[in-house]
């Protein structure tokens, strides 16, 4: 096998590693690193005992991208006639083997798109992927301008949400003061953290936050034990006498919802559960069913059999084509 001055290569079983090695310059990739990536990679790929391919750097740095110094003095054609991007970068993607980028720390610029080339990442909690050479006037030059929207996706901006409904034909949920009641008694916040370890965020508006059609003035029902109480008091659901958390009855009936999620979403199981915890501490009992999805959806929107329910949805920048579906009358609302 070759010998080399700027990666370490070996392997453990038939597994290959090339591991970048100038950690003065986080791995910095010059022409001299790309050499010898491509003749690590060409080695490795005609040794039979050899079953996949990782490439990988330091804590700190996988490779923190091209070494600007280096390329600083040359010009388009310097760049264009050495092919800085194709001597070992493409080398990786071309390689017949599995590659496997192993990425902790710094994956920046020529980097990103070095990891980008392999067939898989796995990436370390402290791993940080970019293209910040836009700053400095260059564009990503080997492939990251494709790669990147091919590996993380490219959506319009929009609001995605899941939502507790009220079905009013309820008679306990007609009255707006107890749908109040339920929203405040809701700690939504506690949700994203637990449920969603804080990858998400509240919104109390279908309109996506970057619509034009977007507006602060809504109204809101932040999470509010007294005043779910209060509301109920006043709704005439009562509990008796310092029991806050007994269920509340109204002329011998009991505030008892079921509140329905399709089985096998763990998360709308989640929410479901959190949902009844919150309700019973201001004395509104909930029982939690899972359906199929089928029976399930021809309960919400065939035969109303329900009371409360969980669902998902989302609305793009232009509100126009889902809007109809929430105002009174729409397809929710029907």
């Amino acid at each position: 096998m070759s010998t080399f001055e700027h990666i370490i290569v070996e392997s453990q079983g038939a597994v290959g590693i090339i591991k970048l090695n100038r950690p003065k310059m986080l791995n910095a990739l010059s022409f001299g690193v790309f050499r010898e990536i491509a003749a690590a990679v060409e080695d490795l790929e005609a040794d039979d005992a050899i079953g996949c391919i990782v490439v990988t750097g330091s804590e700190k740095a996988f490779a923190a991208g091209a070494d600007i110094k280096e390329m600083q003095p040359k010009g388009f054609i310097d760049m264009f006639s050495e092919d800085f991007a194709a001597i070992g970068g493409d080398r990786i993607a071309r390689c017949r083997k599995p590659t496997i980028a192993a990425v902790a720390g710094y994956a920046l610029g020529g980097g990103c798109e070095l990891a980008m080339m392999c067939d898989i990442i796995i990436a370390a909690d402290t791993a940080k992927f970019g293209q910040p050479e836009i700053n400095l006037g260059v564009i990503p030059g080997m492939g990251g301008t494709q790669r990147l929207i091919r590996a993380v996706g490219y959506y319009p901006p929009t609001a995605a949400w899941t939502y507790i409904g009220f079905n009013l034909r309820r008679p306990a949920l007609t009255d707006l003061r107890v749908r109040k009641a339920l929203a405040h008694a809701i700690d939504r916040t506690r949700m994203v953290e637990t449920i969603r370890q804080n990858h998400a965020r509240l919104i109390d508006s279908i309109v996506a936050s970057a619509s034009w059609a977007s507006t602060p003035d809504v109204t809101r029902c932040p999470f509010d034990v007294a005043q779910a109480r209060q509301l109920l008091d006043e709704a005439g659901w009562q509990t008796p006498e310092g029991q806050p958390e007994v269920i509340r009855t109204k002329d011998g009936v009991p505030l008892l919802l079921r509140l329905h999620y399709n089985s096998g979403n763990r998360e709308r199981e989640q929410i479901a559960t959190m949902t009844r915890d919150f309700a019973r501490a201001v004395g509104v009992q909930i029982e939690c069913i899972a359906e199929e999805w089928a029976p399930f959806l021809n309960r919400v929107n065939g035969n109303h059999d329900v009371d409360l329910y969980i669902l998902g949805w989302s609305s793009p920048v232009e509100p126009h084509g889902t809007s109809p579906i929430w105002m009174t009358g729409g397809a929710q609302n029907a």
